[in-house]
């Protein structure tokens, strides 16, 4: 329960410590204030809002009080229109204990799980949310034309400051980009690394470019926090024509729930990465080892000498919607097998092929398939060093990292389905 005290209109301690409601996440002012709450004064109902908003109703007037699905609070009349509407999760326990102190019903909780009040009921017999005209405007009938609502005076609450939007999507753009500059220079040592590292280059450069976001994520939020924490201290010194405390306005320990959150997202998200940096990765690098091994053991055994040289062939691809070709050329091994002009694909034996160039080199071929061939040089050492080599060693690691991850996601996830479930029912009231 965010803020409920059971004490009723005219108790000696009312003023001190009164009844109110506030919705979830609760928003500050520059002064540090949390203006949105739902109060009860002399039998009426009264929202404060930001900017000074101050909206009573009289209790009799209201016939139910509705927490919709989107969220928001709604107050309706006894016409079932309404009179306020307010955005935000507020709580059903606080929320009870204001109506209860004005002589007013509990909250009705509008869900898809349904409960035994006559707007719920709506949702299951409509197959859809119900939806309610506003008190004082207009409504058109099924006759035709529009009809003027009684004059009652439909308001809504005002639960964000003014330019609450255009800021939060101009700090959410200002962040999305800092990030993406965050990958791009994260990613930058692995992309330095040279091609002969093979696969691993494209792991390290992945896990750069994640640890740069996370980092530049980091950052971002700080700044942001330090920025809101800065602005609330000056206003508040500024009022009190004194220093304040700087702890008040920027505590601490109130980030764990969404650190928890994003240690879960990127726990999600690395599944999929594991999978296919690890098991992926080391398979195939497994089927081309022992293909390449197999390759360079024939020619050595078999194998004669020519002159040739690395040639380059063109091949065309066609581009995105076939309208435009690519041009790429691919390393070709030319030369002569006894009276025999061979072209032939050079083999990437360990992830690599032999550099295009126009000097002659020496290419061990297969008399009796002339086709199998490659450079002497690539015959050299075992198939198995290099990049293969770390793409075996990270994804081994990675294979053997994937049964602990999954175990502790699955643990993670098991508690979040509980506490949601726990707060789902604590919601509609229901008590196991």
């Amino acid at each position: 329960m965010r803020a409920a005290h059971r004490n009723r209109p005219g108790s000696p301690d009312r003023d001190e410590d009164p009844l109110e409601a506030r919705p979830a996440p609760p928003l500050s002012d520059l002064h540090g204030r949390q203006p949105v709450r739902l109060v009860t004064e002399d039998w009426e109902l009264v929202a404060y809002g930001f900017g000074g908003q101050r909206i009573a109703i009289p209790a009799e007037e209201i016939s139910e009080v509705v927490l919709n699905r989107g969220p928001a609070l709604i107050v309706l009349d006894q016409d079932q229109h309404m009179l306020l509407k307010a955005a935000g999760d507020w709580d059903s326990e606080a929320l009870g204990a204001v109506l209860a102190s004005v002589g007013l019903h509990q909250p009705t909780r509008i869900s898809r799980f349904g409960n035994s009040a006559r707007t719920a009921s709506r949702w299951r017999q409509n197959g859809r949310p119900p939806r309610w005209p506003r008190a004082g405007g207009y409504r058109r009938p099924r006759t035709g034309g529009y009809r003027r609502l009684r004059a009652g005076g439909y308001r809504r609450l005002r639960t964000r400051p003014r330019g609450f939007v255009p800021a939060m999507l101009a700090t959410g753009l200002a962040g999305l980009a800092l990030i993406i500059l965050g990958a791009f220079a994260g990613a930058q040592p692995a992309v330095a690394l040279p091609g002969s590292v093979g696969s691993v280059r494209d792991l390290l450069g992945i896990a750069g470019g994640l640890a740069g976001a996370w980092a530049a994520g980091w950052l971002f939020i700080a700044a942001v926090r330090s920025a809101i924490a800065t602005v609330r201290w000056s206003a508040a010194s500024r009022a009190m024509r004194s220093p304040a405390p700087w702890s008040r306005f920027y505590p601490r320990g109130t980030r764990r729930v969404s650190r928890s959150q994003l240690l879960t997202v990127a726990m999600l998200l690395a599944v999929p990465a594991l999978v296919g940096w690890g098991p992926v990765v080391g398979g195939v690098t497994l089927v081309h080892g022992f293909s390449d091994q197999a390759l360079v053991t024939h020619l050595r055994a078999v194998g004669r000498p020519a002159p040739g040289v690395v040639t380059g062939v063109p091949q065309y691809t066609a581009g995105v919607g076939g309208n435009s070709t690519e041009l790429t050329y691919r390393a070709s091994l030319e030369f002569l097998a006894g009276a025999q002009q061979v072209l032939t694909p050079d083999p990437a034996i360990g992830g690599r092929v032999w550099p295009i160039s126009d000097e002659f080199v020496t290419v061990i071929y297969d008399p009796a398939q002339p086709r199998t061939a490659a450079v002497a040089g690539q015959l050299q050492g075992s198939p198995w060093g290099g990049a293969p080599l770390g793409n075996l060693i990270s994804g081994a690691l990675l294979t053997l990292a994937l049964p602990v991850l999954l175990w502790r996601l699955t643990r993670r996830l098991r508690a979040t389905s509980r506490a949601a479930r726990a707060k789902l029912l604590e919601g509609i009231g229901y008590e196991p």
